[in-house]
């Protein structure tokens, strides 16, 4: 957690992100392009990916460049999101995120976020 991060609005930012990157009627072209921005290159995750350690990672745990899956890359974006939130200093106010943004308007990220809410 980062003393500056409140002041940056990671929150506020995480918050936008998980909205452009789950909204449904996003292009997948439009999708893929994000993806490709912010991770640097175009990987191709499988179903229920997530970022790990700044590695994007199949659920069997190795990295997995397969056949692209705008799902994983959904997971991809939201597991950046959820970074972000988790560099807060407020723990109320990660609590609030995760509630109320990823459990009640995301609920499909619960899964591939897990690993990152645990250990």
């Amino acid at each position: 957690r980062s003393p500056n991060a409140a002041a940056l609005g990671a929150v506020t930012v995480a918050r936008g992100l998980l909205e452009v990157s789950q909204a449904p009627e996003l292009a997948e072209s439009v999708l893929t392009r994000l993806h490709d921005v912010v991770f640097g290159q175009r990987l191709r995750p499988p179903k229920a990916a997530s970022v790990l350690g700044g590695q994007v990672v199949s659920a069997a745990g190795g990295r997995d460049d397969s056949k692209w899956d705008s799902s994983g890359c959904r997971a991809n974006l939201g597991a950046l999101a959820l970074e972000l939130a988790l560099a807060h200093p407020s723990s109320e106010e990660l609590e609030r995120f995760v509630s109320e943004e990823i459990v009640r308007r995301y609920p499909s990220l619960l899964a591939p976020l897990a690993p990152l809410c645990t250990g």
